[in-house]
């Protein structure tokens, strides 16, 4: 009785959106973005007219060509918004056939930075997919409602797939991750003690990005300490999911950074792929700590220590890794540059049943 009380009190906490007290969408919409200071816009006496931006027909994230593929569209996005010199760049969407859950996210966090970070003048727009099932899942994911874009007309019918809508933070929220996990949680038997390795697992990973993504003498446009997470049920394949990213230096400069001359000359000829195989398998604790910097190092033991099927994927700069449940490890590269760090942790074959209300809203939306 006690365990079945503590899920239903969980459940009337999500539908009543009180988490022990706490108003859940009062502390999770109060997000103050920090722009960085030391950022200095080019300055234009004048600016062009339009620009369109084609948005590729496929960002599935699968092969280093997508992976690829993504990072070239969202430097192309950077690159005409902040230094164009347009007034008004146009994404077009209309023939996008399919997308993966992380290049939405990616996506909004790119369209977001150069929102803050283009002339005033310039207007960042875009047109609606064509495609009925894109629309779906960037309404299901929260694409438009991170945006401010009133949501295209939806199918009558479609599986929802949102655990948690894109997010974006710059603090650590323990209530958040405690949220995502509750919601896991409904299709998704953890053990106590497994729960609380993740949980902590999600708090390290918040943790390396106030500690390790974004260098304090940076004069790039980013946003400081800033992180966007989804997380996704996903019926058809069956599988729970989350997607963290932030726009920092990325996993391999960042430890490039650190190391002696003498070490960086014999790992010299190391790809970006290797600096984030050996960053996950040992952690990158800045301080040689036990207790921080390990995140996706717990991640990564998280899903080859429980009977699941599951993976672990890390992407940054020009380079990627995948961890499998099996201990197998893909080690690739991509041919463009992907700003800052993306993860994305999946177990798969699971029975997912994405709870909604009555009226069809998403209960966990953030």
């Amino acid at each position: 009785m006690r365990i079945a009380a503590r899920r239903e009190k969980r459940r009337l906490a999500r539908r009543g959106k009180h988490y022990h007290g706490i108003d859940l969408d009062d502390l999770l919409s109060k997000h103050h973005p920090r722009p960085n200071p030391a950022y200095r816009q080019p300055k234009r006496h004048k600016l062009r007219g339009k620009r369109f931006i084609d948005i590729p027909a496929r960002l599935d994230c699968v092969t280093d060509a997508d992976w690829s593929l993504l990072a070239g569209v969202l430097n192309t996005i950077r690159d005409i918004s902040l230094r164009g010199g347009y007034r008004r760049v146009i994404l077009n969407f209309y023939d996008v056939v399919s997308m993966a859950p992380a290049a939405a996210v990616a996506l909004v966090a790119e369209i977001q930075r150069c929102r803050e970070f283009c002339d005033r003048r310039t207007d960042i727009t875009g047109t609606y997919p064509n495609s009925h099932d894109v629309a779906a899942l960037l309404c299901d994911v929260g694409f438009f409602k991170a945006l401010d874009i009133r949501e295209p007309p939806r199918p009558k019918a479609f599986d929802r797939k949102t655990y948690v809508q894109i997010s974006r933070k710059n603090s650590n929220v323990p209530e958040f991750a405690d949220e995502l996990l509750a919601c896991f949680e409904e299709v998704f038997e953890f053990d106590p003690a497994d729960r609380r390795r993740l949980y902590v697992a999600l708090l390290e990973s918040m943790d390396n990005v106030f500690e390790h993504a974004y260098p304090t003498d940076s004069k790039a446009p980013h946003f400081i300490r800033e992180w966007w997470l989804l997380g996704l049920g996903d019926r058809d394949q069956r599988t729970i999911s989350f997607t963290f990213y932030d726009q920092g230096a990325g996993i391999p400069a960042t430890i490039r950074g650190r190391q002696p001359d003498r070490i960086r000359n014999v790992l010299g000829r190391w790809s970006d792929g290797q600096w984030i195989k050996r960053a996950v398998e040992k952690g990158v604790s800045r301080h040689q700590s036990r207790r921080r910097g390990h995140g996706l190092q717990k991640l990564r033991e998280f899903i080859q220590e429980l009977d699941v099927n599951g993976s672990l994927r890390v992407v940054a700069n020009q380079g990627l890794a995948e961890f499998s449940s099996s201990g197998h490890v893909t080690v690739g590269a991509i041919t463009e540059e992907l700003n800052g760090t993306l993860v994305v942790w999946q177990i798969r074959d699971v029975d997912v049943n994405v709870p909604q209300d009555s009226d069809g809203a998403l209960p966990h939306a953030a």
